[in-house]
């Protein structure tokens, strides 16, 4: 669920702090969830449950990892997180995610359909997790 800076002023002023400290963009939400791992978003995003929607750059951090960690090591990791608006990744993902998606669905489908004929689509399916191999190592190398 989003969390407002009157709900959690110490966290929003740490966020805004570590934001104005490494010169980069501060996020224009932060939601805390019970799914793992601390990640930054930018564009629409779905909240779950509930529906809600939200736009903007987001930043978003799983509280059962907050309850665990020391005060500094929640910093370096809303740091981290927060470089990756300057460094443009939020809109690089945005460009290749929709094909990871793609791709993924189409192999799944090819995979479905392998069961039933005699393995006739086996070289398909290689070859298509072939291409998905060397689409993300050329995508890591831009990254």
């Amino acid at each position: 669920r989003p969390v407002s800076a009157a709900e959690a002023p110490g966290l929003w002023r740490l966020t805004e702090g570590l934001a104005d400290r490494l010169g980069a963009l501060k996020p224009e939400a932060v939601v805390v969830g019970l799914t793992g791992g601390f990640f930054v978003s930018a564009g629409p995003a779905l909240l779950q449950p509930g529906g809600e929607r939200l736009a903007g750059r987001i930043l978003y951090l799983p509280l059962p990892y907050l309850a665990l960690m020391r005060g500094d090591e929640v910093a370096a990791i809303i740091g981290h997180e927060l470089a990756h608006y300057a460094g443009g990744d939020t809109a690089y993902s945005q460009r290749f995610l929709p094909i990871y998606a793609g791709v993924g669905r189409s192999l799944d489908a090819v995979a479905a359909g392998h069961q039933g004929s005699l393995g006739l689509l086996g070289p398909s399916l290689r070859l298509g997790v072939f291409v998905m191999d060397r689409f993300h190592l050329a995508v890591r190398h831009w990254s």
